[in-house]
C-alpha cells in the first residue's frame, strides 16, 4: 500500500504545479477468463485456473514543458506465483505475477520505480526483474545510475511438493561514468547480490544462501564515422555459502558489508568485445566473449561460465529495401578449461533472406545451424549433436475486379543427428512441417473467409507421429462496422507410431464492438476443445471451454 499511497500522491502533486497544462493519455483495460475442463479419466487435470481476472493500465501524463509520468500496472486478481496459487501471507505487491511500474522523468532526471529491469552492463546485471526503484541521472555527458531492489522473495519449504524453500535475494547496481555508449565513453558498473536467510530453515538438503560482487569498466569509442568499438572486463566474486565459517584467505580482507568470503567463494573476470560497422546499405558486427571458469554474475543468472564466444553478424539491404539479407555465425567453446566436464565446440549458424520480388509476390528463405561435439573421438564421454533447419515462406497477392486474396505457405525440414554413447552408433531422425493459407474478401464488402492446411511429421523409429490440421474461418462486419464478428473451426488429426489415431476439433466464436463515442471497446470469445485418444489411452477424452471477456477504454 505504500507504493500506492506514494504514486497516488505524485501523479496528486503534478496536478496540482499548473492542472490545465498537464496532458494525460493511455488506456485502461479489464480481461477476465473463464475455464472448465471435463474428462472421462482421472488422469488428466485441466491446463489453466478455473478463472484468470486482470486490470491492465497504461499511461502517459506531461506537460510540454519537460516532465513525463508514465506508468503500466498489471494486476491479476486471483493469481499469484505459479508456485502457490493463492496469497499466502505474501505481499501482494511484491508478487512477481504483477507489474507495477511508474516512471517519472524531467529532463535528464528519472526515477524508475515498481517492477523494473535495470540495464546496466553486458556482464553486471541485465536481464533480470527487480521490486525497487532506479535513478538515473544524465546530464550532459555525465551519467550516474543506481537501482536497488528485490529480485526473488523468500518462499518457505513445502514437503507435499518436494519444494525446499528459496531464500529472499536483493540486487543493486551503481553505474558512474562519462560519455554516449553509442559513441565515445567510460563507465565504471558495480552490482552486488545477496540471498536474506530470513526465516528459512537451514537443513541439508536446502538452498545454500548465495552472494556476489561484480565491478565491470566499460568503455567505447568510434574508430570513425561509421565504426564503434564497445568493449568490457568484469571482475567477480562469488560466495556460493555465505554462512560457510571455513576462511578463504586470511590475507584477503573485504567488508563484509560488501560480500563474505569464506572457503566457498571464488574469484575470477570475464570479458566482452564488440565491433560495429555501419553502412548505407550494409552492416557488420564481430564479437567475442570470455566468461571465465569462477565467474557468475547473480544479474545474469543463467550466465554459463567457462565458455569463449565468437560471433560475426553481416547484414545487406539490397535494391531499396526489397532484398534484405540477415546472418549470424558463431562458434563457442564451452568448459574451456576442462574444470567441470570434457571441452566442447559449438556451432551457432543463423541465416535469413527476405525478398519483395514485385508488388505481389514476396518470398523468406531461412537456415539455421546448431553443432555441439567434445574433442574425444573414442570415449563413452563423447558429444555430438547436430540440428539443421531449412524453411522456405513465399506469399502472393493478387486481385479481381471483385476480390482480394492473399496466399502464403511456409516448409520446413529439421534433421537432427546424435551420437549415442551407449550403443557407439550415430541416429538420425527428422521433423518435416508445412503449412498452407489462404486469405479473401470481397472489394467494398465486409465478408472475409480464411482457409488453412497444417502438417507436421517426426520420423522417430519409435515415437514418430504425423499431424494433419485444418482450419475454415469467416468474419463479418455489422452496425456500419462498429461490431465484427469472427468464427472458426479446427479438426486436427494425429496418426502416432504403433497406435489409432487421435482426433481433435476445436471451434471458437469471438466477437469485438466499438463504442466509438466512449472510447471504449468490449471482446468476447468462447473456444470449445474436443479431444478424443486413439488406443494410445483407448476411450479417453476429455473437453474444455475457455471464455474471455475484454473492456478497454482509451483516454
Amino acid at each position: 500500500m505504500k507504493w500506492l499511497l506514494s504514486i497516488a500522491i505524485l501523479l496528486s502533486s503534478c496536478f496540482l504545479f499548473g492542472q490545465s497544462e498537464w496532458k494525460l493519455r493511455g488506456s485502461a483495460e479489464f480481461q477476465s477468463d473463464l475455464y472448465s475442463f471435463k474428462s472421462n479419466s482421472s488422469e488428466l487435470n485441466g491446463r489453466r485456473p478455473d478463472a484468470l481476472n486482470r486490470f491492465i493500465f497504461n499511461s502517459h501524463l506531461s506537460n510540454g514543458k519537460g516532465w513525463e509520468i508514465p506508468a503500466f500496472l498489471i494486476l491479476p486478481f486471483n493469481q499469484t506465483t505459479t508456485l502457490y496459487p493463492q496469497q499466502a501471507n505474501s505481499n501482494y505487491l511484491y508478487d512477481p505475477a504483477n507489474i507495477i511500474r511508474i516512471s517519472p522523468r524531467y529532463k535528464w532526471m528519472q526515477l524508475h520505480l515498481g517492477r523494473i529491469f535495470p540495464q546496466f552492463s553486458e556482464l553486471t546485471i541485465g536481464n533480470i526483474g527487480v521490486f525497487g526503484y532506479h535513478v538515473s541521472l544524465r546530464p550532459g555527458k555525465f551519467v550516474l545510475e543506481y537501482a536497488s531492489g528485490v529480485s526473488q522473495q523468500e518462499i518457505l519449504p513445502d514437503s507435499t511438493l518436494n519444494f525446499f524453500g528459496l531464500y529472499k535475494r536483493k540486487i543493486s547496481a551503481l553505474k558512474l561514468g562519462v560519455g554516449d555508449e553509442y559513441a565515445n565513453f567510460f563507465h565504471l558498473n558495480v552490482s552486488r547480490s545477496e540471498d536474506v536467510v530470513g526465516n528459512l530453515t537451514r537443513l541439508e538438503s536446502s538452498p545454500t544462501p548465495e552472494q556476489g560482487l561484480t565491478i565491470a569498466p566499460s568503455f567505447g569509442f568510434k574508430l570513425f564515422k561509421k565504426a564503434h568499438w564497445k568493449n568490457e572486463v568484469a571482475l567477480g566474486i562469488y560466495t556460493r555459502n555465505s554462512l560457510d565459517e571455513d576462511s578463504f584467505n586470511d590475507d584477503i580482507k573485504i567488508p563484509e558489508d560488501l560480500i563474505v568470503i569464506n572457503s566457498t567463494s571464488t574469484v575470477d573476470f570475464a570479458a566482452s568485445s564488440a565491433l560495429r560497422i555501419e553502412g548505407k546499405t550494409q552492416s557488420l558486427a564481430l564479437r567475442a566473449k570470455y566468461i571465465g571458469p569462477g565467474f557468475r554474475a547473480l544479474g545474469y543468472p543463467f550466465l554459463q561460465s567457462d565458455r569463449m564466444d565468437f560471433t560475426i553478424n553481416p547484414s545487406f539491404r539490397w535494391w531499396d529495401n526489397k532484398v534484405i539479407f540477415n546472418g549470424s555465425y558463431g562458434y563457442r567453446i564451452n568448459n574451456l578449461l576442462e574444470t567441470k566436464a570434457v571441452k566442447t565446440t559449438q556451432a551457432l549458424v543463423s541465416t535469413n533472406l527476405f525478398a519483395q520480388i514485385n508488388s505481389q509476390f514476396s518470398l523468406g528463405l531461412s537456415f539455421s545451424n546448431f553443432g555441439i561435439e567434445s574433442d574425444l573421438s573414442s570415449d563413452s564421454l563423447k558429444i555430438r549433436n547436430i540440428s539443421n533447419t531449412i524453411s522456405i515462406n513465399p506469399s502472393y497477392l493478387f486481385n479481381t475486379k471483385k476480390w482480394q486474396y492473399q496466399i502464403s505457405a511456409g516448409y520446413s525440414i529439421n534433421a537432427f543427428e546424435e551420437y549415442n554413447a551407449v550403443s557407439a552408433s550415430t541416429q538420425t531422425q527428422a521433423n518435416t512441417s508445412g503449412q498452407l493459407m489462404w486469405f479473401g474478401g470481397a472489394k467494398g464488402s465486409d465478408f472475409s473467409y480464411d482457409l488453412g492446411l497444417t502438417y507436421f511429421k517426426n520420423n522417430h523409429q519409435m515415437a514418430g507421429i504425423e499431424m494433419f490440421g485444418y482450419q475454415l474461418g469467416a468474419g463479418y462486419k455489422f452496425l456500419e462496422r462498429k461490431l465484427r464478428i469472427n468464427a472458426s473451426v479446427n479438426p486436427l488429426i494425429s496418426n502416432r507410431v504403433g497406435f489409432s489415431k487421435d482426433n481433435r476439433l476445436g471451434a471458437k466464436i469471438k466477437a469485438d464492438y466499438r463504442l466509438d463515442k466512449i472510447k471504449t471497446r468490449l471482446k468476447l470469445s468462447v473456444s470449445r476443445n474436443n479431444y478424443e485418444y486413439g488406443s494410445v489411452r483407448a476411450g479417453v477424452y476429455f473437453t474444455e471451454w475457455l471464455y474471455r471477456i475484454s473492456l478497454a477504454k482509451t483516454f
